[in-house]
Formats: C-alpha cells, sequence, structure tokens
C-alpha cells in the first residue's frame, strides 16, 4: 500500500502555521482536547460545556377570602391565605396568613400577620405571628415567635422571643423563651422564662 508522504515544500508552509496555532489553543488548553490526523499533524477541538438548567421555581398560590363574604365550615388551605371576610369554622393553612375579618375557630398555619379583625379560637403557629394594634384574639397563642401590638386575652406559649409593644396587652399566664415588654404594655398574668437555671451550691 503506498503511503501518503507530504512534500517538504509543504511541510515547511504548514509547520509554523501549526506551531502558531498550538501557541494559541494551549492558553487555553483547559477548555480543549488534543487529537492527532494521519499526517501527523496536531488539531485541537473545543470542549463542549454543559449547558445550565435553571431550577423551576414553584409559584406559592394565595387564596383569598374577600370582605362581605361569609363561609361556615372548615378550611384546609395550600399555599397562602388571605382573609379579609368571616370564617366560622377552623382554618389549616401550611403557608402565611393575612388576616384583618373575624375567624370563629382555630387557625393552625406556618405564620401569620394579622393586621386586624376578631379572631376567636386558638392560634397555633410553627414560624413568627404579628399582632397588630387593631388585632383582637380570644383564645390561647402558640408559635416560635409572636409581636404583640394588639390584645390577646388566653395562655401564650412562645419558644422563641415574644414581643409586647406599648400598645399590646397578654390578659393570661405566659411562657417564653424570651420576653421584651415596652413601656405601657399590660400583662395580666403569671409570667415564666422557659430557660434551665444551674446552681452552683445545692441549698
Amino acid at each position: 500500500m503506498k503511503k501518503f508522504m507530504p512534500k517538504k515544500s509543504e511541510v515547511e508552509q504548514e509547520q509554523p502555521l501549526a506551531e502558531e496555532l498550538k501557541e494559541l489553543l494551549d492558553a487555553t488548553s483547559s477548555e480543549t482536547t488534543e487529537e492527532t490526523t494521519q499526517e501527523g499533524f496536531t488539531t485541537n477541538t473545543l470542549k463542549e460545556e454543559p449547558v445550565p438548567v435553571m431550577p423551576v421555581v414553584e409559584e406559592v398560590r394565595s387564596t383569598v377570602i374577600e370582605k362581605g363574604t361569609e363561609i361556615q365550615g372548615d378550611l384546609k388551605i395550600k399555599g397562602n391565605l388571605e382573609m379579609y371576610g368571616e370564617v366560622i369554622g377552623n382554618i389549616d393553612c401550611e403557608s402565611h396568613v393575612v388576616l384583618d375579618g373575624i375567624v370563629k375557630g382555630n387557625i393552625v398555619c406556618h405564620s401569620a400577620q394579622f393586621d386586624g379583625g376578631v379572631v376567636t379560637g386558638d392560634v397555633l403557629s410553627k414560624d413568627k405571628v404579628y399582632f397588630g394594634e387593631k388585632t383582637e384574639v380570644f383564645g390561647e397563642l402558640r408559635a416560635n415567635v409572636a409581636e404583640v401590638f394588639g390584645k390577646i386575652k388566653g395562655d401564650c406559649q412562645v419558644t422563641s422571643d415574644l414581643f409586647v409593644k406599648g400598645s399590646g396587652a397578654v390578659i393570661g399566664d405566659i411562657n417564653a423563651g424570651n420576653i421584651t415588654i415596652e413601656k405601657g404594655a399590660i400583662i395580666q398574668g403569671a409570667v415564666k422564662i422557659i430557660k434551665d437555671v444551674y446552681f452552683e451550691f445545692d441549698a
């Protein structure tokens, strides 16, 4: 079989060009792969970088109960809830609740913002609850963090921080990890800070 051999003149013309090309591609060697052709020349091929895939962010939907709407019966909400009407029944919301209406029943949620209205029932939140100045709650409160500008008539159990502002009032016993009471706030009940106390000597 007859082998193909490039002529000397062709090699002399091609070699400087191949060397310049090799030097240029060596600067980006991390992005190239090297291959050798049958003729003995070295070529470089750019690597194909994978295209990043953007994660799909699922939008959290909100259920809105408008002012003037009255619902009788329990509600189970997936997503957020904005409640400006009246609900006679329990509310179970897996996410955030915004309230400025009337609820005659218990509220279970991840977090809540009560801008106003009246709740006749217990409020159980896994995270933070905010009670505005025009909010009144007649029932127990259980939350991780609570900020009270309004009025609560019932016992409060707050795992972390409880803030009772100057316009706030709590009529009931309080168990909290920490409590901050501003001047002008009203507390009528026993207050217990839930922390372990260690004594150096036993009595």
